[in-house]
């Protein structure tokens, strides 16, 4: 699926709030590309709410913003539980590019609250996040039996762990402190050349 927009390149949603499985492939690939030019706010390359599922195939989502103050990936979890799963080792990767003063990856993190959102589930493969900048809700969870790679679209871009400095930065609900946000794995792999951790 390949989408270019002057609102969401590629916009994934019943539009009713139903939890609906919109996309699914048993072992096939599935692949999601989408560019927004809007020059607002709040847009993306791919918007997605609802649920997106591989079995052994992988999934990749490719997401770029090049104008406004709007994201590369966001699923918003206002109305309706948005996943995306993988149910038979399948991978999983995003790309994600904003633009302005919005984060490349936004996952689930809505001001209205709603329900909770996973990526990946207990039988998926490696998940990959290839992002200089990334917002996870408090009831997003990142859940794998395999690695969690979380990598730098930019290979000057810093990262800061539970509150250090870093234009990469997970906080302490992120990185799962206090139980809110979860991210589990046999393996966290972090890469980058500057590395800041708060003390």
């Amino acid at each position: 699926i390949t989408g270019t927009g002057t609102v969401n390149g590629v916009s994934i949603d019943d539009g009713n709030g139903n939890n609906s499985t919109i996309i699914s492939s048993t072992s096939g690939n599935v692949t999601i590309t989408g560019s927004t030019s809007s020059t607002g706010n709040d847009q993306a390359g791919i918007f997605f709410r609802d649920i997106i599922q591989v079995g052994s195939g992988t999934l990749t989502l490719s997401g770029t913003a090049t104008a406004g103050n709007n994201f590369g990936v966001f699923s918003d979890n206002s109305i309706s539980t948005n996943d995306l799963r993988s149910t038979n080792s399948g991978d999983i990767v995003i790309t994600a590019d904003g633009f302005g003063a919005r984060a490349d990856l936004r996952l689930n993190h809505s001001p209205v609250g709603g329900s909770t959102g996973t990526v990946g589930g207990a039988n998926a493969g490696d998940i990959t996040l290839n992002v200089d900048s990334i917002e996870l809700g408090d009831d997003v969870t990142l859940q794998s039996p395999g690695a969690l790679l979380i990598r730098p679209r930019t290979a000057t871009t810093s990262i800061g762990l539970g509150g250090g400095a870093g234009d990469l930065n997970l906080n302490d609900t992120e990185l799962g402190k206090d139980r809110k946000s979860v991210v589990e794995g046999k393996r966290v792999d972090l890469g980058c050349r500057r590395l800041s951790k708060n003390k």
